[in-house]
């Protein structure tokens, strides 16, 4: 049973310590599904400083690794597991990024694969392991997880749509400030649900407003209004051109940013669906000002699209839907990797 990390600050306070804590989306059917990227660095990080709330124990016995890294193997974190600390106390062990998806590769097999760090009978007592990993847990891992008797884990699933308002609270209170009601839903259009994304936001924007303690939504709108729009129009105005090359660098960009698959696959169908949407308008012989103005378009936004709308055909953008529906699906069902599902279904949209 997940555990709010509330819960378990608290038992650490209280002396209650774990050997393994894992930060995973936790799906309740058999679709994987991607762990928040926010939230796990969030909450990693306040359980690091709970377990190490002297800076000094913090940089003695702390080990990381980086399990998105191509040369990311479990045989050294095994390895840190097993060594007992020099100082006494234990040593904290972190993942983070960890693949839930084995890479294949090829040449001899690696004997790596027959202990799990999931195993905490291989650990040395007071060592403890905390994991965050990119997906949900493979069933091999969740069966395994399931028999250690002091292994936690912490759901961290991101929030569904009607909870954003009360996540965009908490970051901006991060940064000492707190934003209008229409800042926030203006911040949620322009940026979508991705929580990595929207705390370098409110970052800008706290930094933007200065003295003032309160983001409003002329605030958003003067520094935010390109930054994901301006990312998602330029991959869209080069599947347009047909161009794979400035495509997939636009999407590595996107990527590098943490943002995940399945959440560009949500931004690129809204504006897959506000083409279709301006399209429809320009063919019924609106002006672009009043196709936008039908589709519920800020004027700003409907210029922005204005070329993109002439471009694409409600036919193609119809057809574009059809590969973005069909690669969520696959992302929530297939447990092949997620970007490698994706990149194949971006070539389909290229019409390759």
């Amino acid at each position: 049973m997940p555990q709010h990390i509330d819960e378990i600050l608290a038992d650490i306070q209280a002396g209650k310590k774990a050997s393994m804590y894992v930060f995973t989306a936790v799906s309740t059917g058999r679709k994987a599904l991607e762990t928040d990227a926010y939230l796990a660095d969030l909450w990693l990080d306040q359980l690091v400083t709970a377990l190490f709330p002297d800076p000094d124990d913090r940089a003695l016995n702390l080990i990381s690794f980086n399990g998105n890294g191509r040369d990311f193997r479990t045989d050294p974190v095994l390895e840190e597991l097993r060594s007992s600390s020099f100082f006494g106390g234990g040593r904290v062990v972190v993942v983070r990024q960890f693949p839930t998806v084995k890479k294949k590769s090829g040449g001899k097999k690696k004997k790596q694969g027959d202990e799990s760090i999931f195993d905490s009978s291989l650990f040395a007592d007071g060592n403890v392991l905390i994991v965050a990993t990119q997906t949900s847990l493979s069933a091999a891992d969740q069966k395994l997880l399931g028999k250690q008797d002091h292994a936690v884990i912490i759901d961290t699933t991101s929030p569904p749509s009607r909870d954003m308002g009360a996540v965009l609270a908490g970051m901006a209170r991060r940064r000492d400030c707190r934003l209008e009601s229409d800042a926030s839903h203006l911040l949620m259009e322009l940026i979508g649900p991705i929580l990595p994304i929207l705390w370098m936001e409110i970052c800008k924007l706290s930094d933007y407003i200065g003295d003032r303690d309160v983001i409003t939504a002329d605030d958003v709108a003067n520094v935010c209004a390109e930054t994901r729009q301006h990312d998602v129009f330029t991959v869209i105005d080069a599947i347009a051109a047909q161009d794979a090359r400035k495509t997939f660098h636009e999407l590595d960009r996107l990527f590098n940013q943490q943002v995940q698959p399945l959440q560009l696959v949500s931004l690129l169908s809204m504006q897959f669906r506000r083409l279709l949407q301006l399209r429809g308008g320009l063919d019924q012989g609106m002006s672009m000002a009043d196709a936008g103005q039908a589709a519920g378009l800020p004027a700003w936004l409907a210029r922005k699209m204005s070329n993109a709308a002439r471009q694409f055909s409600t036919a193609r953008s119809a057809h574009c839907l059809g590969i973005l529906r069909l690669t969520d699906k696959e992302l929530k069902t297939l447990r092949t990797p997620p970007r490698l599902v994706f990149e194949n279904q971006v070539l389909r949209l290229l019409g390759r």
